[in-house]
């Protein structure tokens, strides 16, 4: 550390740990209700659609870092994809009787898994070759089209949020 800068540990040290410390707060916040859900063998008030969505881009993320080779960014991802994966477990599980849920939930799924498969080849094999600023610009796209639908699934509940003037599906 000897000759490094404050912006560079600010940079390079401290702005990584607090990425990884504040996404990994939004990860894990909803985990105390999926726990509750799942003592309680029922799936509450809390919307699933966010979870296949973290799995995509979560994964996204790590190859993202994978890409630029940045392992804060690849790390950070990891407990998400645990996290999420086990929530969209117990939501397919616990809405195995409502059959409108499960069949937007196992939607959802295969469109992530069929974006990560795509990304993936696009990635591994269409861009083999290419400059890291291909691939680097071609995963950050993608990155940032699956969290703008991350952040933008609590509106797919929205219409029955204001007909009930009910807003306990979304967690804070």
């Amino acid at each position: 550390m000897a000759g490094e800068s404050a912006s560079e540990i600010f940079t390079f040290t401290i702005a990584p740990i607090l990425g990884f410390v504040l996404a990994n707060c939004m990860f894990f916040s909803s985990f105390k209700e999926l726990q509750k859900y799942r003592r309680l063998n029922e799936w509450g008030s809390l919307n699933s659609h966010p979870y296949p969505i973290v799995v995509c881009n979560c994964i996204g993320w790590m190859m993202y870092g994978s890409v630029i080779k940045d392992y804060w960014v690849f790390v950070s991802n990891v407990p998400g994809v645990l996290v999420s994966v086990y929530a969209l477990m117990i939501a397919l599980t616990l809405n195995a009787q409502n059959e409108k849920k499960r069949k937007e939930l196992e939607k959802m799924t295969l469109v992530s898994c069929a974006l990560l498969s795509a990304m993936g080849f696009v990635l591994g094999v269409v861009m083999h070759d290419e400059k890291e600023g291909k691939k680097r610009f071609a995963s950050g796209i993608f990155c940032n089209v699956v969290l703008a639908m991350y952040y933008a699934s609590p509106l797919s509940e929205m219409r029955q949020i204001i007909l009930e003037r009910d807003a306990s599906s979304l967690y804070w």
